[in-house]
């Protein structure tokens, strides 16, 4: 698991990253229920550190 600086998941492997536990966490957030799904803050974080990691390469 990958833990961003303010302690929130950025990503997870095995069981917490899969298929299913995305699609329940997707379901629980449309009917209502607090979400536990990456919000637009961390997609932005994760963005950053990809175009870092091409920036680096080249």
């Amino acid at each position: 698991m990958c833990r961003a600086a303010d302690g929130g998941t950025l990503f997870s492997h095995g069981e917490h990253g899969s298929e299913h536990t995305r699609l329940s966490a997707f379901a629980s957030a449309i009917r209502g229920e607090e979400p536990t799904l990456a919000d637009f803050a961390a997609g932005l974080r994760v963005q950053r550190v990809v175009e870092h990691f091409h920036q680096a390469a080249s």
